[in-house]
This record gives structure tokens, C-alpha cells and sequence, in this order.
């Protein structure tokens, strides 16, 4: 029962993300990337993963990552919801400040858990074509974040 509860609530959660994605991506940036991940806790979360967001016209960012890796040395798998706010979204050089929240599981052989997240990161070249971040915070522990960016931003 809880298993399907959770997979009721992830897919709730692609699902709001698609609709609300529509509007977005009529408005400005996609973003990819790739990151290594970490949360520190009773039980240890090391992985590594991919990254899709929407940045909207002002300092919005909607995006969900699937990570996958070792949860105390069984394999897990880590999806992730996250809205980010962005101090300096434009600035094509250097950087600029962000925080983030949302929801994470961890999917493993027997056994689901769920958190509620929160980050603050930084990252540079936000206004650029692509850029490196960093991000610390809590979600299962703490949680240590760090990879590459690569945005497509449209024709003006």
C-alpha cells in the first residue's frame, strides 16, 4: 500500500510538472544537466544523474532529476521535484545565487522514502550557454550537490 501511494504521488507530481511545463515552454530557457549527488544521514545516498528544467522569463526554475546510485550499498534510485528562485538569472558571466524546494524519493528493493527538500545553491554564467553549480541543503540528510549545466535559450 505505501509503495502505491508513492508511485500515485510521483506520478501526481510528472503530471503537474507537464501541465505547468506547457505554459513555460512557450516562455523561455530548457535547461539540462549533470550532476554527482550525496545526502548524509542514518543511511547514506551516493549517485550520480541527469537534470531537466524550464526557466521561465523571470527568476522561476521548474525542473525534476533522476538519480540513480547506492543507498548503504544497495542500488536506489532518486527522482526529485524542485521550484528554484534565482537572484541574478540574466548575468551572462560569473555567480549568482539560488534557493530551491521541493520533494525527493528513494525508490530501493523493499523499501520507499520520501523528503522534502530544500537548497541553496550557486551557479555561473546563468545567463549563458551553459555553466557549473554547486548546492548544499537538506533532503534525507544533508545533501551536497555539484555538476554542469548546458541551457538553450531561444532565438531573440
Amino acid at each position: 500500500m505505501r509503495s502505491s501511494l508513492i508511485s500515485r504521488a510521483f506520478i501526481a507530481g510528472l503530471f503537474v510538472l507537464g501541465v505547468a511545463g506547457a505554459p513555460v515552454r512557450a516562455q523561455k530557457t530548457w535547461e539540462w544537466e549533470a550532476l554527482g549527488m550525496a545526502t548524509l544521514a542514518d543511511e547514506d545516498f551516493f549517485g550520480a544523474g541527469l537534470g531537466l528544467g524550464y526557466r521561465t522569463n523571470g527568476r522561476m526554475r521548474i525542473q525534476v532529476l533522476a538519480n540513480g546510485g547506492s543507498r548503504d550499498g544497495s542500488f536506489a534510485f532518486r527522482p526529485e521535484a524542485l521550484i528554484s528562485f534565482h537572484l541574478n538569472p540574466y548575468k551572462r558571466r560569473g555567480i549568482s545565487l539560488y534557493a530551491s524546494g521541493g520533494v525527493a524519493f528513494i525508490f530501493t528493493e523493499g523499501d520507499n522514502v520520501q523528503y522534502l527538500v530544500g537548497v541553496f545553491g550557486l551557479e555561473t554564467n546563468p545567463g549563458g550557454k551553459w555553466g557549473w553549480f554547486l548546492e548544499a541543503g537538506i533532503g534525507g540528510g544533508v545533501r551536497i550537490a555539484g555538476g554542469v549545466q548546458i541551457r538553450r535559450r531561444p532565438a531573440k
